[in-house]
């Protein structure tokens, strides 16, 4: 790791945002910035373009999702759709499909079961422990982190921890273990993630109180985040979530007050985006 300092010689546009945003001198940068930057700035943006078009052709359920094999999954009426969580697998499984397809005949996509591992010891409390058959309050969070954790796992052949690719470090914001960061504050932490990490999209899961007897922190929605600078400079943030691209504001709007959990993952690579 290294620090923004004179000798790295950064586009004129990206020094004016480091400049503007108070970035301390010490920040630390991933090494290839220098390189990097150019090249990824703008590859969000047409990772979005490609998702978005293909989406549409997609409905919005509340259970569908797509299995190992590639069979579609509704447990309620068989008709062609994806839920939140199965929307956020598909984008991923259009990375995930290219490093399987080769090698693998018939489980060329993420493991349902795989990815719905908990982690009950790892994450919650005594109080959350109780819940987890009945109302799964860490479900988001688990998918999220599990499907960050195949992923990176089945491109560079090694094993990850189930949390090795959170976002828990911000200047603009402070974490909270396992809630991530306040809802309101995203779009600044973003921006600094993407100046300091630009090849990289998230995958978020959205928690706060929710249900009755008792009401508990729970994560109850996930959606996608493809943040970008244009080449002006200009700050971004695509939202895909429920088979749709929306906005922040739009999120924000219907979960204020909420906590949104980051896990990031790698735009580089090819990806392939297939419908049952």
């Amino acid at each position: 790791m290294q620090s923004i300092h004179s000798e790295i010689s950064l586009p004129t546009w990206l020094q004016n945002l480091i400049n503007k945003n108070n970035f301390e001198k010490n920040s630390v940068v991933n090494p290839s910035i220098k390189n990097s930057i150019e090249e990824y700035y703008d590859l969000a943006y047409k990772r979005v373009v490609q998702i978005d078009n293909l989406s549409m052709l997609i409905p919005d359920s509340s259970v569908g999702v797509i299995d190992a094999t590639g069979k579609y999954i509704n447990e309620q009426n068989g008709s062609f759709g994806l839920c939140c969580s199965g929307y956020a697998k598909w984008i991923a499984d259009g990375f995930y499909y290219p490093l399987r397809k080769k090698n693998h005949t018939r489980l060329r996509y993420m493991s349902i079961q795989d990815l719905r591992k908990p982690y009950p010891f790892l994450r919650g409390n005594k109080f959350t422990f109780q819940y987890e058959e009945s109302r799964a309050p860490f479900f988001g969070l688990d998918w999220t982190r599990n499907i960050a954790k195949e992923l990176a796992e089945e491109k560079y052949k090694k094993n990850f921890f189930y949390n090795s690719h959170d976002v828990t470090f911000s200047f603009k914001a402070e974490y909270v273990k396992d809630r991530g960061f306040p809802i309101e504050k995203i779009p600044e932490v973003l921006k600094e993630q993407t100046l300091l990490y630009p090849n990289r999209w998230y995958l978020v899961s959205i928690n706060g109180d929710f249900g009755e007897n008792p009401t508990m922190i729970q994560h109850y929605h996930i959606a996608v985040f493809f943040p970008y600078f244009n080449k002006d400079g200009i700050f971004r943030l695509p939202v895909l979530e429920r088979t749709r691209r929306t906005s922040f504001d739009y999120l924000l709007s219907r979960y204020e007050n909420t906590y949104c959990h980051l896990v990031w993952l790698e735009l580089d690579g090819k990806i392939e985006l297939n419908l049952p």
